[in-house]
């Protein structure tokens, strides 16, 4: 089954049961705190789709407010890796939750003094297209994701629908953040030319730990 099909069939169940989509990132919260406890990995639950779709899982945290006595301030990102391949979400979830959280080389791993902190964030990847112009992208609409070959080497990189729109960043600005982001520290201008883009969006849902806590309290049996 393609993609984009799956895709179809998927979109038409969220928007009948839009509950059913925040039990993705309660299964992450779920899973993080199972493992940080020494449990095994946490089965992936039957009441959710067992459909095949890139996904990313992204965890940020809340920063204290040091204006605001007991409040937060901005959020910051701890991690964020996903996978374009085209697998099931029983396989892909449970994996991407733990490597996201702990394995993300920009950062330490998450620890549990962290978790009442955090945001997690499921996003479902579809409608893939290769695009010849390289701007023919929407900020905030798009992701996209680059491949080009310098010195050599060869580069690749990717940014989710929400990332220029949350850094404020235009369309050239993304991309040679992108650049960068891929390894590649040389003139945006010389290898503007040979960029491979592909265009995509996402379907996402953002739960903090308080949601689940309360998703958990409601629901004890949910998750095994």
């Amino acid at each position: 089954v393609s993609t984009q099909s799956t895709w179809g069939l998927y979109q038409g169940l969220v928007m009948e049961q839009s509950e059913l989509q925040k039990e993705f990132p309660f299964f992450s919260f779920h899973s993080i705190i199972n493992h940080l406890k020494g449990g095994k990995i946490v089965e992936y639950p039957s009441q959710l789709p067992d459909i095949s779709t890139p996904l990313f899982v992204t965890w940020k945290i809340k920063l204290p407010d040091k204006k605001n006595s007991g409040g937060h301030g901005n959020e910051i990102l701890r991690g964020c890796i996903g996978t374009f391949a085209n697998q099931p979400l029983k396989k892909m979830l449970p994996a991407y939750s733990l490597i996201s959280a702990f394995r993300d080389h920009r950062f330490p791993p998450i620890s549990e003094r962290e978790i009442p902190f955090l945001n997690c964030t499921v996003s479902l990847l579809q409608h893939f297209e290769k695009i010849k112009d390289p701007y023919d992208w929407e900020i905030g609409k798009h992701g996209i994701q680059i491949s080009f070959k310098a010195e050599g080497e060869n580069y690749r990189g990717t940014y989710l629908p929400e990332v220029s729109k949350e850094q404020h960043w235009d369309q050239t600005k993304t991309l040679k953040e992108l650049m960068r982001k891929a390894g590649y520290h040389g003139i945006f201008e010389t290898i503007k030319g040979s960029l491979e883009v592909e265009r995509y969006q996402s379907i996402k849902c953002t739960a903090s730990y308080l949601d689940y806590i309360d998703f958990i309290t409601k629901n004890k049996d949910y998750f095994k």
